[in-house]
């Protein structure tokens, strides 16, 4: 028998480049004995919904352990630990949004930034404009050391009076590593990093007694190609700032030196993208795997920073997830929905999105004996089988997703992955049937370009795949 190579990582190529392994809505989980199975990726389910009947989540703001703002194209509102959202109202808009509130007693200010716009936001009201008129025209607000800071595209940086929204026009500095826009600015690390198409400043509180608070520590010599196409730096995460760089490579932050995380596939992909505008980064996480998400209207890629690989995700009907905006909140993470008002809950224990279907595909890499053809005469694949489910009207934990008999589809390429046959169901178990076994016997003759597997389920089950071999001659 023949070890058919799984992938430890996804690579979206052309055949002619080798038709590598894919990893689609699957993750990777290395178990104590050592083995690496390959699990669905975790699915959700409503928390709550758009009281407005608004879509499209541009931004959550935790501001205390009873209200979460969200903010959807056009209106904003809020939602309760219980998962009931109310109308705040109208905040005009339809891009990503920047939101922050500081340390003020006993009722913090808060502070959003839409479409080169400020507002001041309550739990209670309508959102109104910035109470200060010398704000001007900030695309980004962040929070840090007890203070606001403003950027804007002309390079300039403006920070707030400590724990409050009045401004002093002295209390600003103007970034000078670069002339290229300052696109965003985030605090992180007990620093304030600000972004710019060229390069990064780096920020520390130097308390200084006059002006601007903080002091220029470090100049990174890396742009930001978009001002949505960078995240970890959200609280309840695991502190790991990872930004799209203006050469199409994604970089991990560490301290102040950019670190590369992305694989050749995926940095053409980036390059590949035709409006670079549509880059938007989450991030969220689910059993101990820290997942940062990069989607655009072509794809959306994920990397697991807890086992350091990439993965793909999309929803049902697209090529990209539907996952747009993620937050800690209320004991778990929430993710904001890109086309409808749903917020979910992630859940490695739902199989799906919101009940649509969340399917999962690994494809091998090529099994081959170059140049040489061969007869497959079996392959056998060791899912975890017995994963039926039935309903279950239970009212603290139903099951209202479920297949009693799942099946998996196995389809074949002998051509490097351009083409693959129809798929072919087997089996993978109803509840308890731990004998099932996931076999294809006889499929035919693997042409010098080897053998490329790829499996598939889309039933609302658990999916496990430890390995695969194949017996051919």
């Amino acid at each position: 028998m023949t070890n058919i190579p799984l992938p430890t990582s996804t690579t979206k190529d052309s055949p002619q480049r080798g038709g590598s392994g894919r990893l689609v809505n699957a993750i990777l989980e290395q178990l104590p004995d050592g083995r690496v199975i390959r699990k669905r990726a975790p699915g959700m389910f409503q928390f709550t919904t758009s009281a407005s009947a608004s879509s499209h989540c541009r931004g959550m703001l935790l501001v205390d352990d009873d209200n979460l703002l969200i903010l959807y194209d056009g209106v904003l509102e809020v939602c309760d630990a219980a998962g009931v959202s109310t109308t705040l109202g109208p905040l005009v808009g339809g891009d990503i949004a920047t939101m922050a509130r500081n340390l003020k007693l006993p009722t913090p200010d808060i502070v959003i930034v839409a479409n080169n716009l400020a507002y001041e936001a309550t739990t209670t009201g309508a959102p109104v404009p910035y109470s200060d008129a010398t704000i001007g025209n900030p695309n980004s607000v962040c929070f840090g050391d007890g203070y606001f800071f403003f950027t804007y595209l002309t390079g300039e940086c403006q920070a707030s009076v400590l724990n409050d929204v009045t401004l002093n026009p002295l209390d600003f500095i103007q970034v000078n590593s670069s002339p290229s826009p300052l696109l965003r600015g985030i605090y992180f690390a007990q620093t304030l990093f600000l972004f710019t198409e060229e390069t990064i400043e780096a920020w520390t509180d130097t308390a200084n007694p006059t002006g601007f608070p903080f002091s220029r520590v470090s100049v990174i010599k890396r742009g930001l190609i978009h001002h949505a196409a960078l995240a970890g730096y959200e609280p309840g995460f695991t502190s790991t700032l990872i930004f799209v760089g203006n050469d199409n490579i994604v970089y991990l932050l560490r301290g102040y030196d950019p670190i590369r995380i992305s694989t050749s596939d995926i940095e053409r992909r980036i390059s590949n993208l035709a409006d670079k505008t549509t880059l938007r980064a989450c991030v969220y996480m689910s059993e101990g795997h820290a997942i940062w998400q990069l989607t655009s209207s072509d794809f959306t890629l994920c990397y697991d920073i807890t086992n350091s690989y990439w993965f793909e995700r999309n929803s049902l009907g697209t090529d990209y997830s539907r996952i747009d905006v993620g937050v800690y909140a209320f004991g778990g993470w929430l993710v904001g929905d890109h086309a409808t008002g749903l917020v979910g809950r992630v859940s490695a224990n739902t199989f799906s999105e919101y009940g649509a279907t969340l399917t999962y595909t690994v494809q091998s890499l090529p099994v081959d004996k170059f140049p040489a053809y061969t007869i497959v005469r079996r392959a056998d694949f060791n899912f975890i089988v017995g994963v039926g489910l039935a309903p279950s009207t239970d009212p603290v934990d139903p099951v209202t997703d479920y297949a009693v008999d799942p099946q998996v589809n196995i389809s074949w390429s002998d051509d490097g992955g351009a083409s693959f046959t129809m798929p072919l169901l087997r089996s993978l178990g109803k509840i308890g049937d731990s004998i099932q076994s996931v076999t294809v016997l006889r499929s035919g003759q693997a042409k010098r370009y080897g053998r490329v597997w790829r499996v598939s389920v889309s039933d609302p089950v658990y999916c496990g795949l430890f390995s695969a071999t194949m017996e051919q001659r």
